[in-house]
């Protein structure tokens, strides 16, 4: 497998990763901002905090999906490639045991540290990393494409 495709599918996969998380916390925003009993009104200010918590939830993802990738998701691809398993069923799997990984970690990190100490952070936190993982594992097949030995 060629290198350069590779390095493309780490950075789509990582690429991925952060948009969910950005749009799960404009998400996020939208209703834990929004009083109960009350619809959500467009406006500035609403918008404006809708983009600062995805932002803010976009920029907490970067490094933790940056180090998913690296030290779950390379390792996860060089078994799968070993294996010759190319599905991309397989792949999702792959991202989905790497999402339970890392809310596992948030679980354990907030039970002894009160890591994303509101209830309501940890949720999010949770979300998100449930929803990047297999969505960044189909991005990374989409783009690699690793395609079975014949043997």
């Amino acid at each position: 497998m060629r290198q350069d495709r590779l390095a493309r599918g780490l950075l789509v996969g990582f690429a991925t990763a952060v948009i969910v998380a950005f749009l799960g916390g404009c998400i996020y925003a939208v209703v834990e901002g929004t009083p109960a009993g009350s619809t959500f009104k467009v406006t500035a200010d609403a918008l404006d905090f809708m983009l600062f918590v995805g932002g803010a939830a976009a920029g907490f993802a970067a490094p933790i999906a940056a180090i998913a990738a690296f030290a779950l998701g390379l390792p996860l691809f060089r078994f799968c490639v070993l294996r010759n398993y190319a599905c991309p069923l397989v792949y999702v799997g792959g991202g989905i045991l790497i999402s339970l990984v890392i809310a596992g970690l948030f679980v354990v990190a907030h039970f002894f540290t009160d890591f994303l100490s509101d209830d309501t952070d940890l949720r999010l936190g949770i979300f998100a990393a449930l929803a990047a993982g297999p969505l960044s594992a189909l991005a990374f097949w989409f783009v690699v494409r690793p395609l079975p030995s014949a043997a």
